[in-house]
Protein backbone atom coordinates (compact mmCIF):
# COMPACT_ATOMS: atom_id res chain seq x y z
CA UNK A 1 0.00 0.00 0.00
CA UNK A 2 1.28 3.35 -0.91
CA UNK A 3 1.69 6.08 2.02
CA UNK A 4 -0.28 8.99 1.94
CA UNK A 5 2.19 12.18 0.19
CA UNK A 6 1.67 15.10 2.32
CA UNK A 7 4.30 17.63 1.60
CA UNK A 8 2.20 19.80 -0.96
CA UNK A 9 0.24 20.60 2.20
CA UNK A 10 2.92 22.93 3.67
CA UNK A 11 2.28 25.91 0.97
CA UNK A 12 -1.71 25.83 2.04
CA UNK A 13 -2.43 24.62 -2.09
CA UNK A 14 -3.40 21.29 -3.36
CA UNK A 15 -4.19 20.57 -6.78
CA UNK A 16 -5.58 17.42 -6.74
CA UNK A 17 -5.19 16.27 -10.17
CA UNK A 18 -6.73 13.36 -11.83
CA UNK A 19 -4.75 11.23 -14.69
CA UNK A 20 -7.04 9.76 -16.41
CA UNK A 21 -5.05 7.08 -18.94
CA UNK A 22 -7.26 5.39 -22.06
CA UNK A 23 -5.05 3.12 -23.23
CA UNK A 24 -5.95 1.19 -26.35
CA UNK A 25 -7.94 -2.25 -25.37
CA UNK A 26 -4.93 -5.45 -25.76
CA UNK A 27 -6.06 -9.00 -26.37
CA UNK A 28 -6.49 -10.90 -23.31
CA UNK A 29 -3.53 -13.78 -22.10
CA UNK A 30 -4.92 -16.73 -21.08
CA UNK A 31 -5.30 -15.90 -17.66
CA UNK A 32 -5.71 -12.35 -17.56
CA UNK A 33 -7.62 -10.23 -15.28
CA UNK A 34 -10.31 -9.84 -17.89
CA UNK A 35 -10.55 -13.59 -17.99
CA UNK A 36 -11.26 -13.85 -14.29
CA UNK A 37 -15.01 -13.58 -13.67
CA UNK A 38 -16.54 -13.06 -10.47
CA UNK A 39 -19.02 -15.95 -9.21
CA UNK A 40 -20.55 -15.54 -5.30
CA UNK A 41 -18.97 -18.39 -3.41
CA UNK A 42 -21.11 -21.43 -2.28
CA UNK A 43 -21.16 -20.41 1.69
CA UNK A 44 -23.88 -22.82 2.09
CA UNK A 45 -22.06 -26.00 0.44
CA UNK A 46 -18.75 -24.62 3.10
CA UNK A 47 -21.12 -25.01 5.96
CA UNK A 48 -21.98 -28.41 5.09
CA UNK A 49 -18.38 -29.47 4.63
CA UNK A 50 -17.86 -27.91 8.39
CA UNK A 51 -20.88 -29.74 9.88
CA UNK A 52 -19.56 -33.09 8.44
CA UNK A 53 -15.97 -31.97 9.52
CA UNK A 54 -17.23 -31.54 13.18
CA UNK A 55 -18.56 -34.92 12.85
CA UNK A 56 -15.62 -36.68 12.57
CA UNK A 57 -13.51 -34.48 14.87
CA UNK A 58 -15.67 -35.03 17.82
CA UNK A 59 -15.97 -39.24 17.02
CA UNK A 60 -12.19 -39.03 16.72
CA UNK A 61 -11.70 -40.31 12.67
CA UNK A 62 -8.80 -39.04 11.34
CA UNK A 63 -10.66 -38.80 7.67
CA UNK A 64 -11.25 -35.24 9.02
CA UNK A 65 -7.55 -34.13 8.37
CA UNK A 66 -8.84 -35.05 4.64
CA UNK A 67 -11.88 -33.18 5.13
CA UNK A 68 -9.84 -30.46 6.21
CA UNK A 69 -7.61 -29.80 3.42
CA UNK A 70 -10.89 -29.64 0.81
CA UNK A 71 -12.06 -26.80 3.46
CA UNK A 72 -8.88 -25.01 2.68
CA UNK A 73 -9.18 -25.27 -0.98
CA UNK A 74 -12.90 -24.30 -0.77
CA UNK A 75 -11.71 -21.12 1.56
CA UNK A 76 -8.70 -20.33 -0.86
CA UNK A 77 -11.74 -20.05 -3.63
CA UNK A 78 -13.16 -17.66 -1.29
CA UNK A 79 -10.75 -15.63 -0.63
CA UNK A 80 -10.05 -15.34 -4.55
CA UNK A 81 -13.77 -14.29 -4.71
CA UNK A 82 -13.33 -11.60 -1.99
CA UNK A 83 -10.19 -10.03 -3.96
CA UNK A 84 -11.96 -9.81 -7.19
CA UNK A 85 -15.27 -8.31 -5.58
CA UNK A 86 -12.78 -5.93 -3.81
CA UNK A 87 -10.75 -5.03 -7.33
CA UNK A 88 -14.19 -4.32 -8.96
CA UNK A 89 -15.24 -2.34 -5.94
CA UNK A 90 -12.60 0.00 -5.95
CA UNK A 91 -12.60 0.30 -9.91
CA UNK A 92 -16.29 1.79 -9.05
CA UNK A 93 -17.12 2.72 -6.37
CA UNK A 94 -20.53 3.66 -7.29
CA UNK A 95 -21.62 0.04 -8.21
CA UNK A 96 -23.45 -0.75 -5.89
CA UNK A 97 -23.50 -4.54 -6.83
CA UNK A 98 -20.02 -5.29 -5.57
CA UNK A 99 -20.59 -2.70 -2.54
CA UNK A 100 -23.12 -5.03 -1.45
CA UNK A 101 -21.14 -8.28 -2.46
CA UNK A 102 -18.03 -6.94 -0.47
CA UNK A 103 -20.77 -6.10 2.54
CA UNK A 104 -21.91 -9.75 2.64
CA UNK A 105 -18.60 -11.54 2.11
CA UNK A 106 -17.42 -9.69 5.13
CA UNK A 107 -20.35 -10.80 7.16
CA UNK A 108 -19.90 -14.59 5.66
CA UNK A 109 -15.91 -14.40 6.23
CA UNK A 110 -16.74 -13.25 9.81
CA UNK A 111 -18.89 -16.55 10.60
CA UNK A 112 -17.06 -18.87 8.14
CA UNK A 113 -13.47 -18.31 10.77
CA UNK A 114 -15.10 -18.58 13.43
CA UNK A 115 -16.37 -21.78 12.28
CA UNK A 116 -13.24 -23.13 10.94
CA UNK A 117 -11.41 -21.53 14.67
CA UNK A 118 -13.45 -24.00 16.03
CA UNK A 119 -12.87 -26.80 13.94
CA UNK A 120 -9.12 -26.42 14.40
CA UNK A 121 -9.40 -26.33 18.22
CA UNK A 122 -12.09 -29.58 18.03
CA UNK A 123 -9.06 -31.75 16.08
CA UNK A 124 -6.22 -30.34 18.31
CA UNK A 125 -8.53 -31.26 21.56
CA UNK A 126 -9.16 -35.03 19.88
CA UNK A 127 -7.10 -38.30 18.88
CA UNK A 128 -6.32 -36.58 15.94
CA UNK A 129 -4.24 -34.20 17.11
CA UNK A 130 -0.88 -35.30 17.04
CA UNK A 131 -1.56 -36.04 13.54
CA UNK A 132 -3.10 -32.86 13.05
CA UNK A 133 0.11 -30.88 14.42
CA UNK A 134 2.47 -33.25 11.91
CA UNK A 135 -0.28 -32.08 9.02
CA UNK A 136 -0.14 -28.66 9.73
CA UNK A 137 3.25 -27.54 11.54
CA UNK A 138 3.44 -25.91 14.58
CA UNK A 139 3.86 -22.63 13.05
CA UNK A 140 0.17 -23.01 11.78
CA UNK A 141 -0.93 -23.82 15.29
CA UNK A 142 0.60 -21.29 16.88
CA UNK A 143 -1.04 -18.77 14.95
CA UNK A 144 -4.00 -20.66 14.70
CA UNK A 145 -3.91 -20.09 19.45
CA UNK A 146 -3.79 -16.40 18.58
CA UNK A 147 -6.27 -16.28 15.85
CA UNK A 148 -8.62 -18.00 18.05
CA UNK A 149 -7.78 -15.45 21.07
CA UNK A 150 -8.52 -12.46 18.59
CA UNK A 151 -11.36 -13.99 16.60
CA UNK A 152 -13.55 -15.51 19.58
CA UNK A 153 -17.55 -15.96 18.71
CA UNK A 154 -18.42 -13.13 20.76
CA UNK A 155 -17.24 -10.61 19.18
CA UNK A 156 -18.50 -11.84 15.47
CA UNK A 157 -21.57 -9.33 15.84
CA UNK A 158 -19.46 -6.42 16.70
CA UNK A 159 -17.00 -7.26 14.12
CA UNK A 160 -19.78 -6.86 11.49
CA UNK A 161 -20.64 -3.64 12.76
CA UNK A 162 -16.84 -2.78 12.36
CA UNK A 163 -17.13 -3.81 8.95
CA UNK A 164 -20.37 -1.76 8.32
CA UNK A 165 -18.51 1.43 9.15
CA UNK A 166 -16.05 0.85 7.30
CA UNK A 167 -18.12 0.73 4.19
CA UNK A 168 -19.84 3.80 4.90
CA UNK A 169 -16.61 5.34 5.44
CA UNK A 170 -15.40 4.26 2.04
CA UNK A 171 -18.57 4.88 0.30
CA UNK A 172 -18.50 8.66 1.58
CA UNK A 173 -14.95 8.96 1.37
CA UNK A 174 -15.22 9.35 -2.65
CA UNK A 175 -18.75 11.05 -3.17
CA UNK A 176 -17.96 14.12 -4.82
CA UNK A 177 -17.29 17.43 -2.45
CA UNK A 178 -16.42 20.03 -5.13
CA UNK A 179 -12.71 20.28 -4.28
CA UNK A 180 -12.02 19.04 -8.00
CA UNK A 181 -13.77 22.56 -9.32
CA UNK A 182 -12.25 24.46 -6.92
CA UNK A 183 -8.86 23.11 -7.95
CA UNK A 184 -10.18 23.86 -11.72
CA UNK A 185 -11.12 27.05 -10.57
CA UNK A 186 -8.09 28.25 -8.72
CA UNK A 187 -5.70 26.57 -11.82
CA UNK A 188 -7.98 28.77 -14.36
CA UNK A 189 -7.87 32.09 -12.59
CA UNK A 190 -11.44 32.37 -11.82
CA UNK A 191 -11.07 32.63 -8.01
CA UNK A 192 -8.09 34.10 -5.59
CA UNK A 193 -5.78 32.38 -3.82
CA UNK A 194 -7.69 33.86 -0.70
CA UNK A 195 -10.91 32.84 -1.86
CA UNK A 196 -9.80 28.96 -2.74
CA UNK A 197 -8.41 28.73 0.67
CA UNK A 198 -11.62 29.93 2.53
CA UNK A 199 -13.89 27.20 0.51
CA UNK A 200 -11.48 24.17 0.27
CA UNK A 201 -10.98 24.78 4.43
CA UNK A 202 -14.78 24.70 4.79
CA UNK A 203 -14.98 21.60 2.36
CA UNK A 204 -12.41 19.87 5.00
CA UNK A 205 -14.37 20.48 8.13
CA UNK A 206 -17.79 19.41 6.56
CA UNK A 207 -15.72 16.12 5.38
CA UNK A 208 -14.11 15.77 8.75
CA UNK A 209 -17.39 16.39 10.62
CA UNK A 210 -18.83 13.66 8.39
CA UNK A 211 -16.35 10.95 8.17
CA UNK A 212 -15.46 11.88 11.90
CA UNK A 213 -17.94 10.89 13.72
CA UNK A 214 -17.64 7.32 11.56
CA UNK A 215 -14.46 7.19 13.46
CA UNK A 216 -15.47 7.91 16.50
CA UNK A 217 -17.99 5.54 16.39
CA UNK A 218 -15.05 2.84 15.36
CA UNK A 219 -12.61 3.77 17.98
CA UNK A 220 -16.00 3.11 20.67
CA UNK A 221 -16.58 -0.21 19.20
CA UNK A 222 -12.87 -1.19 18.68
CA UNK A 223 -12.52 -0.41 22.20
CA UNK A 224 -15.16 -2.62 23.13
CA UNK A 225 -13.89 -5.13 21.02
CA UNK A 226 -10.67 -5.53 23.00
CA UNK A 227 -12.52 -5.13 25.89
CA UNK A 228 -14.87 -8.04 25.41
CA UNK A 229 -10.97 -10.24 24.84
CA UNK A 230 -9.91 -9.52 27.52
CA UNK A 231 -7.04 -7.07 26.62
CA UNK A 232 -6.84 -3.79 28.30
CA UNK A 233 -5.98 -1.43 26.18
CA UNK A 234 -6.61 -1.64 22.33
CA UNK A 235 -3.57 -0.99 21.18
CA UNK A 236 -2.15 -4.71 22.53
CA UNK A 237 -5.22 -6.05 20.51
CA UNK A 238 -4.31 -4.33 17.44
CA UNK A 239 -0.22 -5.16 17.34
CA UNK A 240 -1.36 -9.01 18.54
CA UNK A 241 -3.74 -8.72 15.17
CA UNK A 242 -0.89 -7.73 12.88
CA UNK A 243 1.69 -10.06 14.29
CA UNK A 244 4.46 -7.75 15.12
CA UNK A 245 7.08 -8.72 17.08
CA UNK A 246 7.47 -5.76 18.94
CA UNK A 247 5.05 -4.07 21.01
CA UNK A 248 3.76 -0.24 21.14
CA UNK A 249 6.09 0.89 23.86
CA UNK A 250 8.71 -0.21 21.52
CA UNK A 251 7.31 1.42 18.83
CA UNK A 252 7.12 4.46 21.46
CA UNK A 253 10.88 4.80 22.03
CA UNK A 254 11.31 4.25 18.41
CA UNK A 255 9.81 7.30 18.14
CA UNK A 256 11.22 9.11 20.66
CA UNK A 257 14.21 8.34 18.62
CA UNK A 258 13.11 9.58 15.33
CA UNK A 259 11.68 12.46 16.97
CA UNK A 260 15.24 13.35 18.93
CA UNK A 261 17.13 12.65 15.27
CA UNK A 262 14.80 12.98 12.26
CA UNK A 263 12.71 15.67 13.34
CA UNK A 264 15.32 18.35 12.62
CA UNK A 265 16.94 16.98 9.71
CA UNK A 266 13.84 16.67 7.95
CA UNK A 267 12.87 19.96 9.02
CA UNK A 268 16.56 21.27 7.59
CA UNK A 269 16.12 19.29 4.46
CA UNK A 270 12.93 21.27 3.94
CA UNK A 271 14.15 24.88 4.00
CA UNK A 272 17.49 24.08 2.19
CA UNK A 273 15.44 21.79 -0.94
CA UNK A 274 11.65 21.94 -1.15
CA UNK A 275 11.24 25.31 -2.92
CA UNK A 276 13.83 23.83 -5.33
CA UNK A 277 12.46 20.34 -5.89
CA UNK A 278 8.63 22.42 -5.98
CA UNK A 279 10.22 24.19 -8.58
CA UNK A 280 11.58 21.17 -10.36
CA UNK A 281 8.19 19.09 -10.34
CA UNK A 282 6.63 21.62 -12.17
CA UNK A 283 9.06 21.36 -15.26
CA UNK A 284 9.03 17.32 -15.14
CA UNK A 285 7.04 15.37 -17.21
CA UNK A 286 7.33 11.95 -15.66
CA UNK A 287 4.54 10.35 -14.12
CA UNK A 288 3.52 6.67 -12.91
CA UNK A 289 3.13 5.71 -16.35
CA UNK A 290 6.87 5.95 -17.02
CA UNK A 291 7.09 3.95 -13.86
CA UNK A 292 6.76 0.09 -15.96
CA UNK A 293 9.44 1.25 -18.84
CA UNK A 294 11.93 2.44 -16.45
CA UNK A 295 11.70 -0.90 -14.44
CA UNK A 296 12.32 -2.83 -17.53
CA UNK A 297 15.31 -1.03 -18.58
CA UNK A 298 16.87 -1.48 -15.12
CA UNK A 299 15.77 -5.14 -13.83
CA UNK A 300 18.13 -6.42 -15.82
CA UNK A 301 20.91 -4.73 -13.95
CA UNK A 302 21.56 -7.06 -10.94
CA UNK A 303 18.10 -7.72 -9.77
CA UNK A 304 16.27 -10.78 -9.12
CA UNK A 305 15.64 -12.08 -12.82
CA UNK A 306 12.24 -13.30 -11.00
CA UNK A 307 11.30 -9.66 -11.20
CA UNK A 308 11.53 -9.35 -14.94
CA UNK A 309 9.45 -12.79 -14.96
CA UNK A 310 7.05 -11.28 -12.75
CA UNK A 311 6.44 -7.70 -14.78
CA UNK A 312 6.23 -9.70 -17.97
CA UNK A 313 3.63 -11.49 -15.91
CA UNK A 314 1.47 -8.73 -15.04
CA UNK A 315 1.51 -6.93 -18.07
CA UNK A 316 0.62 -10.21 -20.23
CA UNK A 317 -2.24 -10.58 -17.99
CA UNK A 318 -3.29 -7.01 -17.72
CA UNK A 319 -3.20 -7.51 -13.94
CA UNK A 320 -3.31 -4.09 -12.88
CA UNK A 321 -4.86 -0.55 -13.20
CA UNK A 322 -3.32 2.80 -13.27
CA UNK A 323 -6.15 4.39 -15.46
CA UNK A 324 -7.77 7.46 -13.23
CA UNK A 325 -11.07 8.17 -12.40
CA UNK A 326 -13.48 9.69 -10.62
CA UNK A 327 -15.63 6.62 -9.62
CA UNK A 328 -12.53 4.94 -8.79
CA UNK A 329 -11.00 4.06 -5.19
CA UNK A 330 -8.45 6.95 -4.08
CA UNK A 331 -5.48 4.79 -3.56
CA UNK A 332 -2.92 2.28 -4.34
CA UNK A 333 -2.74 -0.86 -3.36
CA UNK A 334 -1.94 -4.88 -4.59
CA UNK A 335 -3.34 -7.72 -4.07
CA UNK A 336 -3.49 -11.67 -5.06
CA UNK A 337 -5.91 -13.63 -6.24
CA UNK A 338 -4.04 -16.90 -5.25
CA UNK A 339 -6.68 -19.62 -7.38
CA UNK A 340 -5.14 -17.79 -10.49
CA UNK A 341 -1.39 -17.57 -9.14
CA UNK A 342 -1.58 -13.80 -9.73
CA UNK A 343 -1.30 -10.76 -7.43
CA UNK A 344 -3.11 -7.44 -9.29
CA UNK A 345 -1.77 -4.61 -8.65
CA UNK A 346 -4.37 -0.90 -8.23
CA UNK A 347 -3.20 2.81 -8.63
CA UNK A 348 -5.60 5.26 -8.50
CA UNK A 349 -4.03 8.33 -6.58
CA UNK A 350 -4.44 12.20 -7.26
CA UNK A 351 -1.45 13.62 -4.84
CA UNK A 352 1.22 11.10 -5.78
CA UNK A 353 1.68 10.44 -9.20
CA UNK A 354 5.12 10.30 -9.85
CA UNK A 355 6.85 6.89 -11.16
CA UNK A 356 7.94 6.20 -7.64
CA UNK A 357 4.36 5.03 -6.93
CA UNK A 358 4.97 2.33 -10.01
CA UNK A 359 8.32 0.93 -8.16
CA UNK A 360 6.57 1.13 -4.56
CA UNK A 361 3.86 -1.33 -5.43
CA UNK A 362 6.26 -3.59 -8.05
CA UNK A 363 8.01 -4.33 -4.62
CA UNK A 364 4.92 -5.79 -2.83
CA UNK A 365 3.77 -7.11 -6.39
CA UNK A 366 6.41 -9.16 -6.67
CA UNK A 367 6.57 -10.34 -3.05
CA UNK A 368 3.17 -11.78 -4.10
CA UNK A 369 4.29 -13.34 -7.32
CA UNK A 370 6.89 -15.23 -4.94
CA UNK A 371 4.59 -16.05 -2.61
CA UNK A 372 2.60 -19.43 -2.19
CA UNK A 373 -1.15 -19.51 -1.66
CA UNK A 374 -1.68 -18.39 2.50
CA UNK A 375 -3.35 -20.90 4.66
CA UNK A 376 -7.03 -19.12 5.84
CA UNK A 377 -6.94 -16.23 7.70
CA UNK A 378 -3.01 -16.00 7.08
CA UNK A 379 -1.00 -12.81 5.77
CA UNK A 380 1.88 -10.98 5.22
CA UNK A 381 3.85 -9.27 7.86
CA UNK A 382 3.31 -5.58 7.16
CA UNK A 383 6.84 -4.54 8.16
CA UNK A 384 8.73 -6.95 5.97
CA UNK A 385 6.24 -6.12 3.13
CA UNK A 386 6.99 -2.36 3.34
CA UNK A 387 10.79 -3.07 3.18
CA UNK A 388 10.04 -5.15 -0.07
CA UNK A 389 8.06 -1.91 -1.77
CA UNK A 390 10.42 1.03 0.39
CA UNK A 391 13.48 -0.81 -0.61
CA UNK A 392 12.79 -1.29 -4.29
CA UNK A 393 11.83 2.89 -4.13
CA UNK A 394 15.38 3.38 -3.07
CA UNK A 395 17.25 0.83 -5.65
CA UNK A 396 15.28 2.17 -8.64
CA UNK A 397 17.60 5.54 -8.18
CA UNK A 398 19.16 4.14 -11.01
CA UNK A 399 16.42 4.74 -13.21
CA UNK A 400 16.62 8.44 -12.23
CA UNK A 401 18.95 9.39 -14.93
CA UNK A 402 16.72 8.31 -17.89
CA UNK A 403 13.58 9.84 -15.86
CA UNK A 404 14.50 12.91 -14.90
CA UNK A 405 18.04 13.96 -16.88
CA UNK A 406 19.81 16.69 -15.19
CA UNK A 407 17.50 17.12 -12.23
CA UNK A 408 18.19 13.11 -10.88
CA UNK A 409 20.17 13.84 -8.11
CA UNK A 410 17.93 16.20 -6.81
CA UNK A 411 14.85 14.11 -7.60
CA UNK A 412 16.91 11.51 -6.01
CA UNK A 413 16.66 13.71 -2.52
CA UNK A 414 13.47 14.46 -2.99
CA UNK A 415 12.65 10.69 -2.96
CA UNK A 416 14.83 10.29 0.11
CA UNK A 417 12.74 13.07 2.14
CA UNK A 418 9.51 11.00 0.89
CA UNK A 419 11.03 7.98 2.95
CA UNK A 420 12.23 10.22 5.81
CA UNK A 421 8.39 11.62 5.88
CA UNK A 422 7.23 8.43 6.18
CA UNK A 423 9.38 7.73 9.15
CA UNK A 424 7.70 10.99 10.59
CA UNK A 425 4.39 10.12 9.64
CA UNK A 426 4.35 6.36 10.90
CA UNK A 427 5.13 7.57 14.07
CA UNK A 428 2.73 10.67 14.09
CA UNK A 429 -0.26 8.82 13.15
CA UNK A 430 1.19 5.69 15.60
CA UNK A 431 1.10 8.71 18.18
CA UNK A 432 -2.61 9.53 17.53
CA UNK A 433 -4.55 6.48 17.62
CA UNK A 434 -2.47 5.45 20.98
CA UNK A 435 -3.76 8.42 22.22
CA UNK A 436 -7.42 7.92 20.63
CA UNK A 437 -7.94 4.93 21.75
CA UNK A 438 -6.48 6.15 25.51
CA UNK A 439 -8.85 8.29 25.03
CA UNK A 440 -12.15 6.38 23.48
CA UNK A 441 -14.89 9.00 24.57
CA UNK A 442 -12.95 12.18 23.67
CA UNK A 443 -14.88 13.82 20.74
CA UNK A 444 -14.45 14.86 17.68
CA UNK A 445 -13.22 18.61 17.87
CA UNK A 446 -10.55 16.95 20.55
CA UNK A 447 -9.17 13.96 18.49
CA UNK A 448 -8.70 17.38 15.66
CA UNK A 449 -6.86 19.43 18.31
CA UNK A 450 -4.76 15.95 19.28
CA UNK A 451 -3.65 15.34 15.46
CA UNK A 452 -2.35 18.47 14.70
CA UNK A 453 -0.53 18.83 18.17
CA UNK A 454 1.51 15.61 16.94
CA UNK A 455 1.92 16.86 13.52
CA UNK A 456 3.44 19.92 15.02
CA UNK A 457 5.92 17.63 16.94
CA UNK A 458 6.68 15.74 14.26
CA UNK A 459 7.79 18.42 12.33
CA UNK A 460 5.06 18.21 9.57
CA UNK A 461 1.74 20.10 8.59
CA UNK A 462 -0.72 19.87 10.47
CA UNK A 463 -3.44 18.25 9.50
CA UNK A 464 -6.07 19.49 11.56
CA UNK A 465 -9.46 18.29 9.29
CA UNK A 466 -7.93 16.22 6.94
CA UNK A 467 -6.26 13.26 8.83
CA UNK A 468 -9.97 11.50 8.52
CA UNK A 469 -8.52 11.65 4.36
CA UNK A 470 -6.53 8.62 5.80
CA UNK A 471 -8.15 5.65 5.14
CA UNK A 472 -5.68 3.23 7.34
CA UNK A 473 -7.15 4.98 10.58
CA UNK A 474 -10.83 3.45 9.43
CA UNK A 475 -9.77 0.38 7.64
CA UNK A 476 -6.16 -0.78 9.65
CA UNK A 477 -5.98 1.00 13.12
CA UNK A 478 -2.47 0.35 13.64
CA UNK A 479 -0.64 0.04 10.30
CA UNK A 480 0.97 3.04 10.01
CA UNK A 481 4.25 2.41 12.42
CA UNK A 482 4.97 -0.20 9.65
CA UNK A 483 5.99 3.13 7.25
CA UNK A 484 8.52 4.18 9.73
CA UNK A 485 10.22 1.10 10.39
CA UNK A 486 10.51 -0.58 7.31
CA UNK A 487 11.47 2.98 5.94
CA UNK A 488 14.07 2.64 8.53
CA UNK A 489 15.30 -0.67 6.95
CA UNK A 490 15.05 0.64 3.33
CA UNK A 491 17.70 3.40 4.01
CA UNK A 492 19.97 1.03 5.75
CA UNK A 493 19.58 -0.97 2.29
CA UNK A 494 20.11 2.46 0.01
CA UNK A 495 23.01 3.45 2.69
CA UNK A 496 24.66 -0.37 1.61
CA UNK A 497 24.00 0.60 -1.89
CA UNK A 498 26.08 4.02 -1.42
CA UNK A 499 29.14 1.98 -1.32
CA UNK A 500 28.42 -1.75 -2.76
CA UNK A 501 25.58 -1.44 -5.02
CA UNK A 502 25.88 -5.15 -5.72
CA UNK A 503 25.56 -6.24 -1.83
CA UNK A 504 22.83 -4.31 -1.61
CA UNK A 505 20.95 -6.05 -4.40
CA UNK A 506 21.52 -9.61 -2.65
CA UNK A 507 20.67 -8.33 0.61
CA UNK A 508 17.38 -6.93 -0.96
CA UNK A 509 16.69 -10.61 -3.00
CA UNK A 510 17.23 -11.88 0.56
CA UNK A 511 14.26 -9.80 2.37
CA UNK A 512 12.21 -10.83 -0.49
CA UNK A 513 12.20 -14.36 0.04
CA UNK A 514 10.53 -13.59 3.45
CA UNK A 515 6.69 -13.67 2.66
CA UNK A 516 3.99 -15.00 4.17
CA UNK A 517 3.93 -15.52 7.94
CA UNK A 518 7.49 -13.79 8.08
CA UNK A 519 8.20 -11.71 11.11
CA UNK A 520 9.77 -8.52 11.16
CA UNK A 521 13.47 -8.73 13.54
CA UNK A 522 14.38 -12.34 12.61
CA UNK A 523 14.55 -11.47 9.02
CA UNK A 524 16.34 -8.54 9.10
CA UNK A 525 19.16 -10.08 11.51
CA UNK A 526 19.00 -13.08 8.81
CA UNK A 527 19.86 -10.62 6.23
CA UNK A 528 22.43 -9.11 8.05
CA UNK A 529 20.22 -5.49 8.56
CA UNK A 530 19.90 -3.40 11.74
CA UNK A 531 17.11 -4.05 14.47
CA UNK A 532 15.31 -0.43 14.06
CA UNK A 533 14.72 -0.70 17.75
CA UNK A 534 18.28 -0.76 18.63
CA UNK A 535 19.06 2.40 20.74
CA UNK A 536 21.74 3.74 17.70
CA UNK A 537 20.11 2.79 14.62
CA UNK A 538 17.78 5.92 14.09
CA UNK A 539 20.57 7.79 14.78
CA UNK A 540 23.13 6.36 12.21
CA UNK A 541 20.69 6.74 9.43
CA UNK A 542 20.11 10.46 10.18
CA UNK A 543 24.19 10.43 10.44
CA UNK A 544 24.20 9.00 6.78
CA UNK A 545 21.24 10.98 5.22
CA UNK A 546 22.78 13.78 6.81
CA UNK A 547 26.20 13.76 5.48
CA UNK A 548 24.60 12.86 1.51
CA UNK A 549 22.43 16.20 1.68
CA UNK A 550 25.88 18.37 2.92
CA UNK A 551 23.77 19.05 6.42
CA UNK A 552 25.90 19.64 9.78
CA UNK A 553 24.00 17.53 11.86
CA UNK A 554 25.81 18.37 14.78
CA UNK A 555 25.10 22.00 14.54
CA UNK A 556 20.99 21.35 13.70
CA UNK A 557 20.96 19.32 17.40
CA UNK A 558 22.80 21.96 19.23
CA UNK A 559 19.82 24.59 17.95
Amino acid sequence: MRRIQRRFFAFCVILCLILTACAPKQPQAEGSFGQMKYARPDVDGIHTLLDSAMERADAGDETVLELYEQLMDRLLEFDDSYSLATIHNYLDLSDSYYEDEVAWLDEQYTALDNRMLALTGRILDSPCASAAREAWGEEFVARYQINAQLNAPEIEALTVQEQQLVSQYNKLSIQEDGREQLNEDYMEGEITLKEYITRYTEISKQRNRELGEIYVQLVRLRVQIAQTLGFSRYAGYAYQSLFRDFTPEEAADFSQAVQEHLVPLYQALQERYMLRILGAEEELEATWEDGIPALRSTLPNGFPEKMLEALDFMEERQLYDFGGGEKKGQMAFTTSISGAGSPFLFINTAVYQDPSTIFHEFGHYYNFYLSQPARWNDGNNLDIAEVHSQGLELLMHEAYEQLYGEDADLMRLSNLMDLLYSVLSGCAEDHFQQWVFNHPDAALEEMNEAHAALDAQFGMYEMYYEWVEIPHHFETPFYYISYATSAISALELWEIAQGDRERALSVYDQITQFTNNAQYREPLKQCGLSDPFDSDCVEEIAGVLASYAEVDLELLQAA
